[in-house]
């Protein structure tokens, strides 16, 4: 039995790298393919036995809550020219996720804020976090990345990191974990996480990437940040999970995924592309497409 059931999915950043696009469009509604991030990462969040869902908005985001409501007029228009299905996938998240929105507070800053909107909500339960800049993608007979992540935290009840490998010429551009203990290859128990390490210093390449399973007293700490927080200062949950982990046993699972980072251009045309050529009406269109450029 899963342990997890919620998770919380922070979009209340404002996509300025994708300006002007993002300025009346949200940038986890741009179609990888034809399925929106995010609805990608509800997928994740669905085959993984998360029942609820928290989705923490800004101002402007309000498309997000159209698009997870159902629409009676389209599906009728649909109806008429037998193309309902094509809404079906979008509908088993809308009618096995109970989803809710809140909206971030403007009075701090910082990725540790977006968490903090779901105190209430989390009602002292475990819950897990998903960042949807960062795409998953695992086939359909594995359990997906935050799947692993839970099933990790079922075992061990305490928080876990998603991880990845980065080339050790990369890792200060992340976070990275300080290991205590290797389990297995897939799986380290850590005691530490160094925010952009300086070259050179770095604890190891192992850097926890947009997937956190977070225990339910993770609101202490946070509480904890912001009686000494600066309101100039962002107030980030790689802290607040470094002072968790100093308190209790912490693990990393290096998920057993492909990532895509598309909250940057580079990172959203390769998961096109890729998404693209696993496509089951175009995939093998798009190849053969590919293969006729002259680059």
């Amino acid at each position: 039995m899963n342990l997890v059931t919620k998770a919380i999915i922070p979009v209340a950043g404002k996509g300025t790298r994708f300006l002007p696009a993002t300025k009346s469009v949200a940038k986890e509604m741009f179609p990888i393919v034809d399925i929106p991030a995010l609805m990608l990462v509800l997928q994740e969040c669905m085959k993984s036995g998360i029942k609820e869902v928290l989705i923490v908005l800004c101002k402007g985001k309000e498309n997000i809550i159209d698009f997870l409501q159902k629409n009676e007029n389209l599906e009728k228009t649909l109806k008429k020219c037998n193309r309902l299905h094509l809404l079906d996938e979008l509908n088993e998240i809308i009618e096995n996720i109970k989803i809710d929105f809140v909206y971030q507070s403007k009075e701090f800053s910082g990725s540790a804020m977006a968490v903090w909107a779901g105190k209430e909500w989390a009602e002292n339960k475990p819950f897990a976090v998903l960042y949807p800049d960062d795409l998953n993608y695992t086939e359909d007979n594995k359990l997906p990345a935050i799947g692993q992540l839970i099933e990790a935290y079922n075992k061990y009840k305490c928080m876990i990191i998603g991880c990845k490998e980065i080339p050790k010429d990369e890792i200060y551009k992340y976070s990275a974990c300080k290991i205590e203990e290797k389990i297995n290859d897939s799986l380290y128990k850590i005691n530490q996480i160094v925010e952009k390490p300086a070259k050179g210093t770095e604890p190891s390449n192992i850097s926890g990437l947009a997937r956190y399973v977070m225990p339910a007293n993770t609101f202490d700490y946070i509480e904890k940040q912001l009686k000494t927080a600066n309101k100039d200062i962002e107030v980030g949950l790689t802290d607040t999970m470094d002072m968790i982990l100093k308190d209790s046993p912490t693990y990393a699972v290096i998920m057993d995924s492909v990532r895509y980072d598309t909250g940057d251009k580079l990172g959203y045309l390769i998961a096109t592309v890729e998404y693209g050529l696993r496509h089951k009406e175009l995939g093998e269109k798009f190849k053969n497409y590919i293969k006729t450029l002259k680059l």
